[in-house]
């Protein structure tokens, strides 16, 4: 069974019930079927733009903590823009996170850099919370080019 999903102007991808059940399944405490929404699934891409461009501003500008923000922001953007283009949606829990990017129709470049995704998470907390000033250049530099590669993935997955 496919569900209905707005794809390249068809309403049709190839993702199972039983992948998405299962996922489900395992994460029945985190996640729940919604409605799924076409518009605000291209308004999260929108965001994820937004914040793409505004870790490169901070990265330019030498802000490597805010550049990692805005980074992080902009991954989350996407997978929830993939997870509401299918109907589901994670709630703000501690394994929020973990069963987002678990998610089976997440893009390639989720998969790719699942580890950078999950440090960049531990510094947006550091740098958030905890005062910042941990990020290194060359660590900015990688968690804002998967920003820009994730993001720019779910674009071409969403239209």
């Amino acid at each position: 069974m496919s569900y209905p999903v707005p794809s390249c102007g068809s309403w049709e991808i190839d993702l199972s019930s039983n992948e998405v059940d299962s996922w489900l399944s395992r994460w029945h405490d985190v996640a729940t079927r919604v409605r799924a929404n076409e518009a605000l699934a291209r308004d999260l891409v929108k965001a994820a733009r937004v914040n793409v461009r505004r870790a490169q501003r901070a990265l330019k500008d030498g802000d490597l903590d805010a550049a990692v923000i805005w980074a992080e922001a902009a991954v989350l953007n996407g997978a929830d823009a993939v997870m509401q283009r299918d109907g589901v949606r994670v709630r703000g829990t501690e394994r929020a996170h973990e069963a987002r990017f678990n998610y089976p129709s997440l893009p390639e470049a989720f998969k790719r850099n699942s580890r950078l995704i999950h440090r960049a998470r531990g510094l947006r907390n550091i740098a958030m919370y905890e005062g910042g000033g941990r990020v290194s250049a060359r660590e900015a530099q990688a968690i804002v080019v998967v920003c820009e590669q994730t993001t720019r993935e779910v674009a071409v997955l969403l239209h």
